[in-house]
């Protein structure tokens, strides 16, 4: 059973549904922290495969595939009534086994828009006040920052500003390799004609992006400068490696990304941008940038975006493995302070910059569809009931969908009932075709739940019109537990332009009951692919794509750099700033011209006589 107990990362996205929250004054709840019904389990080198099948074989698993250098690491599905903890208890005790541990789901970093916004101020910064209303498609509020509080760029784009010989991989959502700004600057092989690769999708063939998260990660690092259209990268030219490894609501596997991480460095990547993080240690991650390491390719890794000390009060991973080809980095705001949703560390974090109102590309245009008329239409078993609740704040009506009917967010009402299967579930027919139809599709919805430690809230999605629990039903979401409120979403992104049902279902046994559980909020996400969107967003996972560029130009500037000396450069030729000492490991904030110039041979590099 996955509890919903450590919260591991937000998505870029505002949160838009907050008003029934903030009237309860509930407590966030946390998400699930991996996938049900798998783990990944590295076996020793000695471990025959006829052993490694009869081990899976004595508990009923079945490989889903192995992952890792030398394909020693297998992702294992298991017996349907195994819990993931007592699968990884199993393969932990067997000597045979050098680790075991569950496939963990982690997000993209994100924070909420703030009121600041700039115009690439990262680049070269006046002390500008920009609003974006007529040129990026959005009314904001114009914000200032400190004149010369930017990375040095426009100095440094006179000695090199093109990156094309350097691939950078972009671990992300995918990229918008078709947008404007980035079509001429993708990395191309006759082998992936969609300039790259995705481990989410069954053909691994097309890295689109269904999200924008990682579009605008891309343009950060490369968009086409000197070319009239839109905005200008780090690298006016580049070579934009796209590897989705992201679903369109920003969800990661370990699995995902390691697989993502292992094809980019067999596939020649140099720079490895990762803007996501977990606070659990997966090994089999950290096998895989290890390897990314001895094949000398540089990884920069975006700090979190908790506010928090991750050397003390909590873990960011790939930040916190000490590996040396890794350059952990926070976010600064135009004033060069550090962001206060930036996490820091003294030893665990290495630099600053730029990641507070960066314009950028975007993937489309995404639309958020409400359903005004609440739950109504919905197919209801089992205690469930569609009426509507007042918001204490506003006075407003809002459409709840709640089991037991009676429930009330201070617990007053009812417990709901022991041995229930309840479900709850509607068609929704998305049958498209041409240019409008959606290129990603996801839905979400806030949910405030108490249950039993047995019982389970179970999420599902079926194509056509259907019982989405029927057999032929999936269930992607399963929280159990006591919760406050939450945005949940089960990503449906292989429904797009499609009939398909989503629906929830309570499923409680013969002992122990509790409050129950409240929907509301509930909407459709669609991203419909577009080639000239821009969006201002801010985040760590902003601040790393800077240095990611930084690191690319470095190894244009000096072909012989090793990975290490890369990494040394961005850290020594950095700037010293104020918020950042005693809160990253240099105190610095990353420069183009200081580590352009700072002095050091490159190593393995020796001088001969002619």
């Amino acid at each position: 059973m996955r509890k919903s107990q450590t919260s591991l990362l937000t998505l870029l996205v505002p949160t838009l549904f907050t008003s029934f929250a903030s009237a309860q004054n509930l407590p966030r709840p946390t998400r699930h922290e991996y996938v049900a019904s798998e783990v990944l389990v590295k076996f020793k080198d000695r471990v025959s495969s006829r052993r490694r099948h009869r081990l899976m074989g004595e508990r009923g698993h079945v490989k889903i595939r192995d992952i890792g250098e030398g394909g020693r690491t297998s992702r294992i599905r298991l017996e349907s009534s195994e819990s993931v903890e007592e699968a990884v208890d199993f393969y932990r005790r067997d000597p045979d086994v050098e680790y075991a541990e569950p496939n963990y789901v982690f997000h993209l970093k994100a924070v909420p828009n703030d009121p600041r916004f700039g115009s690439q101020w990262g680049f070269s910064n006046s002390g500008q006040s920009v609003s974006t209303a007529d040129t990026f498609g959005s009314t904001i509020d114009p914000a200032s920052g400190s004149a010369g509080s930017d990375m040095g760029l426009t100095a440094a784009w006179d000695l090199v500003n093109d990156c094309s010989s350097v691939p950078v991989a972009v671990i992300d959502s995918g990229v918008q390799y078709n947008h404007e700004d980035l079509l001429a600057n993708m990395w191309s092989d006759p082998s992936f004609p969609q300039h790259g690769y995705s481990t989410v999708d069954a053909n691994g063939l097309d890295p689109i992006d269904w999200n924008g998260h990682g579009t605008h990660v891309a343009s950060i690092i490369g968009a086409r400068g000197d070319n009239s259209v839109g905005g200008v990268g780090v690298c006016w030219k580049a070579n934009i490696m796209a590897v989705r490894s992201a679903d369109a609501q920003g969800a990661l596997t370990a699995s995902d990304v390691t697989e993502a991480v292992d094809w980019a460095r067999l596939h020649g990547a140099k720079v490895m941008n990762m803007s996501f993080a977990t606070n659990s240690r997966i090994d089999s991650l950290k096998d895989a940038v290890t390897n990314a390491a001895s094949a000398g390719i540089v990884v920069i890794a975006a700090a979190g975006n908790d506010g928090m000390d991750n050397d003390l009060e909590a873990s960011s991973y790939p930040c916190d493995y000490d590996l040396p080809n890794i350059v952990c980095v926070a976010a600064l705001d135009p004033t060069y302070k550090l962001a206060d949703f930036s996490n820091y560390g003294s030893t665990s974090v290495d630099v600053g910059a730029p990641g507070v109102n960066i314009v950028a590309g975007w993937a489309g245009t995404l639309s958020t569809d409400a359903f005004s008329s609440g739950f109504a239409g919905w197919q209801l078993n089992g205690g469930w009931t569609a009426r509507n609740f007042t918001d204490t704040t506003t006075g407003t009506l809002l459409p709840v969908l709640t089991n037991p009917n009676n429930w009330m967010p201070d617990g007053t009402g009812s417990n709901y009932g022991n041995n229930l299967d309840a479900r709850a579930w509607k068609n929704f027919d998305q049958a498209c075709s041409g240019s409008s139809c959606p290129v990603g599709l996801s839905y979400e919805t806030t949910v405030s739940f108490s249950l039993a430690s047995d019982d389970i809230l179970e999420v599902a999605v079926i194509w056509g019109n259907a019982d989405p629990f029927g057999v032929s039903g999936t269930v992607r979401e399963s929280y159990s537990g006591v919760s406050g409120d939450s945005i949940i979403g089960a990503v449906i992104e292989e429904f797009r332009n499609q009939n398909f049902s989503l629906g929830f279902r309570m499923k409680t046994n013969s002992s122990g009951v509790d409050k129950g559980v409240a929907l509301y909020d509930f909407a459709l996400n669609r991203m419909v692919s577009a080639t000239n969107k821009y969006r201002v967003e801010q985040g760590t996972s902003m601040a790393a794509p800077h240095v990611s560029g930084l690191a690319a130009l470095l190894l244009s500037y000096n072909p012989g750099y090793t990975a290490l000396d890369v990494v040394d450069s961005i850290k020594n030729g950095g700037v010293a700033i104020g918020s950042l000492s005693g809160k990253t490991s240099t105190g610095k904030a990353a420069n183009a011209m200081g580590s352009l110039a700072y002095i050091q041979a490159p190593t393995g590099v020796t001088a001969s006589v002619q």
